[in-house]
């Protein structure tokens, strides 16, 4: 039935939305960017949602009438904050409005770019990976109404993504598991804004520019988990960068950004171990946040940094557990092959999850992921980044010097937690689709080069230079456009 999926969405929404309420709430968090504010408490919500479907599955309690209850324990959970916001949710359709009339065509370009994901979202699982594992592991548990030992790779250990997609399993619908994937696209596009805003860039632009990425919003509508790690690694570095103030101009408690972007960092990290490279640089931010009109003592950025590992090092606790209790092991790696030689057959096909790659691999990485845009999809490399990003970066770059000293300082550091991140996991998985955060911080940089576009579009430059930008959206938007409405349309002529 066409309705099962909404209902089970919508049950999905009211999970996160009271558990991110709540997270936020107790951790007393508050940001001055509403867009910040939002993305926080989404992707908290979706950390904490996780955490629940892995101690309901501990309990054997995946079942429907037990997942329909606890969506109403959070519906009555909501009723007091609705009630005590209504005049702010009341508002809110008026300040999106506010942000989509920055640029009529590029919020036109976006609203049905994203109905097309959206639409792409209600077709069968047809995906490699997800029809191997990501949705055929949740189907396993749901059949069993626990965890069990999955017999699928990658599903044993860190799994979150997997365990939330089981929400939906439960309920036999694929495409409310598509379209939970689709949610955490939106988070990313919000923690995008809330960056792009934080370093003087135009928060319409930031979801534009991302949304020209192939490689990103082609597994947008698919159970996968890439892009849901990229949107609580994003959500996390907005929590730190951006001005931490509430409404009333009380600063929050110092503590209040690293528990927040330490919580959002874990559940990354038990989506996709792999994105434990975004933890140097959070830390250090987290031990000496940009904006501080006195130095903190030692002993104060020490703590800052530890409570920001926390809950990565409970997390990773519960993994250890969880994985023992099912395996009897404390990781399982089963199914998983790095080829470390040209000898292997895995080398050449670029099949393989990851590969170390030889020192000439090294050597080009920096260039070959971006230029992927020109060339076309190249396995180990994989999909396209986009040409959006490959021209307005380096012009968001030169645009920083215009900016105030705080905007640079915290442009600064996304850029280092950018470089330091591809970096690190590059020489261990060069695939583009691992790399998203990175591209999301360019996107965020080609926001800048739109802003200061848009501020002087009465030159001929400004105006070439922004006919270009939608150019690129528009190449990057059909790239992945075509397969997303070609998915869909298959969908209906097999029907």
């Amino acid at each position: 039935m066409v309705v099962i999926p909404f209902g089970v969405i919508g049950l999905i929404l009211i999970h996160i939305a009271c558990l991110g309420y709540w997270g936020v709430t107790l951790l007393r968090y508050a940001s001055r960017l509403p867009a910040c504010q939002v993305a926080t408490l989404a992707g908290l919500g979706f950390t904490l949602f996780g955490l629940e479907m892995g101690l309901l599955g501990h309990l054997a309690a995946l079942t429907r009438p037990v997942l329909l209850l606890s969506g109403l324990i959070m519906a009555v959970g909501l009723l007091r904050p609705v009630s005590q916001r209504r005049a702010l949710l009341a508002a809110f359709p008026r300040r999106l409005l506010a942000i989509l009339r920055e640029d009529r065509l590029l919020a036109f370009s976006c609203v049905i770019f994203l109905l097309c994901i959206f639409l792409a979202g209600m077709r069968p699982p047809q995906a490699r990976d997800e029809i191997e594992y990501h949705w055929a592991a949740p189907l396993f548990w749901a059949q069993a109404g626990r965890w069990e030992t999955s017999p699928f790779r990658l599903t044993n250990g860190p799994a979150l993504l997997e365990m939330i997609y089981t929400f939906s399993a439960v309920f036999s619908s694929p495409a409310a598991a598509h379209w939970t994937h689709s949610l955490l696209l939106l988070v990313l596009l919000l923690g995008a804004a809330s960056l792009a805003q934080a370093i003087g860039g135009s928060r319409l632009a930031a979801i534009a520019a991302c949304l020209s990425i192939p490689v990103l919003t082609g597994q947008a509508s698919i159970a996968y988990n890439d892009v849901g790690a990229a949107a609580l690694i994003v959500c996390a570095y907005a929590a730190l960068l951006c001005p931490r103030r509430n409404q009333e101009g009380r600063v929050t408690a110092r503590w209040a950004g690293p528990a927040a972007a330490g919580l959002l960092l874990a559940g990354a990290l038990s989506i996709k171990p792999l994105t434990a490279a975004a933890l140097p640089v959070a830390c250090c931010l987290a031990a000496f946040p940009p904006g501080e009109r006195q130095r903190a003592p030692i002993s104060a950025s020490v703590r800052a940094a530890l409570v920001l590992l926390l809950p990565a090092a409970l997390f990773l606790g519960f993994w250890f557990w969880h994985t023992r209790t099912l395996t009897g092991k404390i990781w399982d790696n089963s199914g998983v092959h790095l080829a470390r030689t040209p000898a292997d057959p895995m080398w050449r096909s670029g099949a393989a999850a990851g590969r170390i790659p030889s020192l000439r691999d090294m050597a080009v990485l920096p260039f070959v992921p971006i230029l992927s845009s020109i060339f076309g999809q190249r396995e180990p490399y994989g999909g396209r980044t986009g040409l959006l990003l490959l021209v307005y970066t380096p012009l968001g770059l030169a645009a920083l010097r215009h900016r105030t000293d705080a905007e640079r300082q915290r442009a600064h550091w996304l850029i280092a937690a950018a470089v330091v991140y591809f970096l690190l996991l590059g020489p261990v998985a060069i695939k583009t689709r691992f790399h998203l955060f990175v591209w999301t911080a360019c996107a965020c940089l080609a926001a800048v080069a739109y802003q200061d576009l848009l501020r002087n579009r009465a030159s001929a430059v400004s105006r070439i230079g922004l006919g270009g930008f939608y150019l690129c959206l528009w190449i990057g938007m059909a790239d992945a456009g075509r397969k997303l409405l070609g998915a869909f349309l298959l969908k209906h002529a097999s029907e």
